[in-house]
């Protein structure tokens, strides 16, 4: 016990990584994980709702399945796909090459967790791949983010979550920066 080193987790740079990133002309907001209640997928289907009522021009892809490895539709899934905007398309699970496909595809990367997330995946993976971060301000995210590469906001606050998309989907120089 004389000395204590803290080993972060990572993504495999082999897999996700930037590439030259060609503007989509309506800019997409990617999510990626479980889709379980406190990853808070709902909150960000609600910040969605909240930008086509503002009539921003974006669009949000779900990528994610109700456990590793599935896309059992649970009753969570289920009452997702229900509240779901017309600017939301639900992807299904996947792994590997095709997921950094997606996250490659994307412009912002958002993680809505309500929880107290100890320092979760996906985050790094969109870092990697060159994606500028909008995350709820609990658990491991703020440690993430200590050094920049996105937008803290409170959890469990769509309005907040609305605002830091909005501004990151209208100012692409914005985006640009922190991906760098």
């Amino acid at each position: 016990f004389e000395s204590t080193h803290v080993v972060y987790n990572g993504a495999d740079g082999r897999k996700f990584h930037s590439a030259k990133r060609d503007r989509n002309s309506v800019p997409t907001i990617i999510y990626t994980g479980r889709l379980v209640p406190y990853k808070g997928i709902h909150v960000l289907l609600e910040a969605m709702r909240i930008l086509e009522s503002r009539r921003i021009s974006a669009k949000c892809k779900i990528v994610g399945g109700s456990g590793f490895g599935n896309s059992r539709p649970t009753r969570y899934v289920r009452k997702l796909h229900r509240r779901k905007a017309t600017n939301t398309e639900f992807v299904g699970y996947t792994v590997g090459d095709s997921l950094a496909e997606q996250l490659r595809s994307a412009d912002v990367f958002c993680c809505p967790s309500i929880w107290n997330d100890p320092f979760p995946l996906a985050p790094l993976e969109a870092m990697a791949s060159g994606l500028p971060i909008v995350a709820s301000k609990t658990g491991g995210l703020p440690e993430q983010l200590a050094y920049g590469g996105g937008i803290l906001v409170a959890p469990n606050d769509p309005e907040a979550l609305a605002a830091a998309l909005e501004r990151l989907v209208n100012d692409a120089p914005y985006r640009e920066e922190l991906s760098g």
